[in-house]
């Protein structure tokens, strides 16, 4: 069984926020998703500045990016 969570930065643990905001210091994030299953907790995040779109994914600490899209110009 699973559940997912919906939010915004506001919803996120400091923690996780600080993760990515070190990482990605000029985007801002625009959803985040909480994905829980037995004992697994995993945030997936969207972010974006003017030229890009990125997903990222953080579980335990560590951070992977799953998507980095350029925008149109």
């Amino acid at each position: 069984m699973y559940s997912l969570s919906y939010g915004a930065e506001k919803d996120l643990p400091r923690d996780i926020r600080y993760t990515v905001k070190r990482e990605y210091i000029d985007y801002n994030i625009t959803h985040a998703t909480e994905a829980k299953e037995d004992n697994r907790d995993v945030w997936l995040i969207n972010l974006d500045d003017a030229d890009s779109f990125i997903t990222v994914a953080v579980e335990n600490g560590s951070m992977e990016e799953l998507s980095h899209y350029k925008k149109a110009k």
